[in-house]
């Protein structure tokens, strides 16, 4: 009975045998297990890479659009410029520069000297229609102002008009172009027969040996470049910086900065007016613009009395030249 108790449990381990095909699948499952972890690492990893570089490119974007926003403009340097050894050439306004450098370069011809260029643009400036403004030109800027006026007058057939202060201006502005870095424009006086004043304007420079010369716009093509000595220049207070002309040792009649003094010779200087040339006694009050309310006789001499309305106290007589309206300065004082 033993034996064949053996024989049967013999028997039945034979028939419980392990399959190959198991052994296979064990082999193989690591595997897969193991590729299955390395393509969900792969895919995570991806994922977060592409999240990351979103992430940087956005913060890029936002910190180069923050750069552009803070980042100043470049600064204006000004117009090209031939003549100058620093190659640009500015009056510290955008569009006048183009306006003086187009000016200049339409009157310039190739094989041109600095000198030959600029007396050829001058010779166009003085030869302008002259146009007698209203009022003469005041303040600080009256240059610039002034040249602004003179370049948008310009008419059909290339045809510019002003009168001597724009003139003067636009010389100033156009010769510093040209490498003359001293040219000013100033507003004078010159007196007359009859003991008045009446105003224009001159280009003071010096010449490329370094003589101080006076382009005078009056005489047209041949004020250029006159010798400084033969002017006795009386410069016009006009609310300008008086800097230069102090530094050239310039007389400058000055207007009072006090309007509660008056002058009490009562001298004063009239202007221009309407109705022929007159010459009037003046009652007004300190600094005063009058207007003539008197008669004239053959449109030559005239006596009147006008009254006046200016910030002064008190008041003075003056002498003024004129007829119609006319503007008298009763406070004076010569430098």
């Amino acid at each position: 009975m033993a034996r064949r108790d053996n024989n049967g449990r013999r028997s039945k381990r034979s028939s419980r045998r392990r399959s190959p095909l198991l052994d296979v699948v064990a082999l193989i499952l690591p595997i897969l297990c193991l590729g299955a972890a390395l393509y969900s690492s792969v895919w995570v990893f991806r994922r977060v890479n592409n999240t990351v570089v979103a992430a940087e490119k956005q913060l890029e974007a936002a910190e180069q659009q923050a750069t552009a926003e803070t980042k100043p403009e470049p600064a204006y340097g000004g117009v090209q410029d031939p003549w100058i050894g620093a190659g640009t050439f500015t009056v510290g306004n955008e569009e006048l520069d183009h306006q003086i450098k187009n000016f200049c370069d339409s009157h310039t011809s190739q094989g041109d000297t600095a000198t030959d260029a600029a007396k050829a643009t001058y010779t166009a400036i003085a030869e302008s229609v002259y146009l007698d403004q209203v009022e003469k030109p005041s303040g600080r800027d009256w240059v610039s102002r002034s040249a602004k006026q003179y370049f948008n007058s310009l008419q059909q057939g290339g045809v510019y008009q002003g009168d001597y202060y724009e003139f003067a201006s636009v010389t100033a502005l156009c010769l510093r172009y040209f490498g003359f870095s001293d040219a000013i424009a100033v507003p004078v006086l010159y007196d007359m027969q009859n003991g008045g004043q009446y105003g224009s304007a001159l280009c003071l420079v010096s010449d490329v040996d370094r003589q101080g010369k006076v382009c005078d716009p009056s005489l047209g093509a041949d004020g250029w470049m006159l010798d400084r000595t033969g002017y006795n220049i009386l410069v016009d207070d006009i609310g300008q910086n008086l800097d230069a002309a102090e530094g050239l040792g310039l007389k400058i009649q000055r207007k009072d900065a006090n309007t509660n003094e008056t002058d009490p010779s009562g001298l004063g200087y009239g202007g221009t007016s309407t109705d022929g040339t007159g010459y009037g006694t003046d009652y007004g009050y300190g600094n005063d613009y009058g207007y003539d309310t008197g008669t004239t006789t053959n449109s030559t001499y005239g006596t009147g009395t006008s009254t006046g309305t200016g910030m002064g106290t008190g008041t003075g007589m003056s002498t003024g030249s004129g007829t119609g309206s006319t503007t008298g300065y009763d406070s004076y004082e010569y430098v």
